[in-house]
């Protein structure tokens, strides 16, 4: 289960947008990765997320492939 949240704010240079992206429903099963880029204008913000998603889905597939040992627990 992947589940994305988005939230859009104002700042007084323009905008800002946010991403969260959890995946995973147990406390334990679960990888969280937020992220948050301003521009001057939502179309900016939006070009400059499009441009962060590639970073964001590589660094959650390396979360993922991070497993606890035994030592761990």
């Amino acid at each position: 289960m992947t589940d994305v949240d988005e939230k859009v704010e104002r700042t007084d240079v323009g905008v800002s947008v946010e991403i969260e992206m959890k995946r995973g429903s147990g406390t334990r099963d679960q990888d969280k990765i937020k992220a948050k880029v301003k521009a001057e204008t939502l179309g900016e913000a939006k070009a400059d997320l499009d441009e962060l998603k590639p970073y964001l889905r590589e660094y959650a597939d390396d979360l993922r492939a991070i497993q606890p040992t035994e030592d761990d627990d």
